[in-house]
């Protein structure tokens, strides 16, 4: 678990870390049931004609799922009801048993469900289509611009750990990132292999910060 504050990152015990590499990149995907919607401006045309009447299933409350759909929401001016899981196998089993309308959650998470036609992707939360599913298009270009919600993996190091300890960590990451093994599974799973130096990590996780506190707040979202 990695926590963060103005000053940096943190672990779940509170102690600071530095960044070492970003490891992928997982799309935040929306499905919905196969018999209510083909494309995403449909699925906001359903969502703004019945507000409050459509729910969709996440991996929990405060989720990048969460967060993503609350992102959508706030982007189409559409008001859907959020009822979260206990991860994202439970939302998928919802889904595709009919009790929710929409599902949210990571590619690697959704995409056998894509794949098998028990449910039907319909956008993708990253800035650039996903390889894993190139015919789905962006939530950005699907009518709500600049829209990106992603999930992504990084190495962290302790706080105080040696610069050339670092260095070390960063050159082997890369390598074993690029390697035709690495791409393969993550291609299978629907991620991408995407790395970046400790100084852009540590950017992006304040941006991050920055970016999710507004949405946080913006919804009322309450830990639980």
């Amino acid at each position: 678990m990695l926590l963060a504050r103005d000053s940096g990152a943190l672990d779940r015990r509170g102690n600071q870390l530095i960044e070492v590499e970003r490891l992928q990149v997982e799309p935040e995907a929306t499905e919905f049931r196969t018999d209510l919607s083909r494309f995403p401006a449909e699925l906001v045309q359903l969502m703004r004609s019945q507000p409050g009447k459509l729910n969709y299933a996440t991996a929990g409350v405060g989720s990048t799922t969460h967060l993503a759909m609350e992102m959508l929401k706030a982007a189409s001016d559409t008001y859907v009801l959020h009822i979260p899981y206990n991860g994202n196998g439970p939302a998928g089993t919802a889904v595709i048993g009919g009790q929710v309308e929409i599902l949210v959650g990571s590619m690697p998470a959704v995409l056998p469900h894509a794949r098998s036609g028990r449910v039907r992707p319909l956008a993708v939360g990253t800035p650039k289509r996903s390889p894993a599913l190139p015919e789905v298009p962006t939530v950005a270009e699907s009518g709500c611009p600049g829209f990106d919600a992603s999930l992504w993996l990084a190495i962290m190091a302790p706080a105080g750990t040696p610069a050339a300890v670092i260095e070390r960590l960063h050159k082997e990451t890369i390598a074993a990132v690029g390697s035709a093994e690495t791409k393969e599974a993550l291609d299978t799973a629907g991620a991408e292999a995407i790395t970046s130096s400790p100084a852009e990590l540590a950017a992006m996780i304040r941006d991050g910060v920055a970016k999710y506190a507004k949405v946080v707040k913006a919804a009322g979202v309450k830990p639980e």
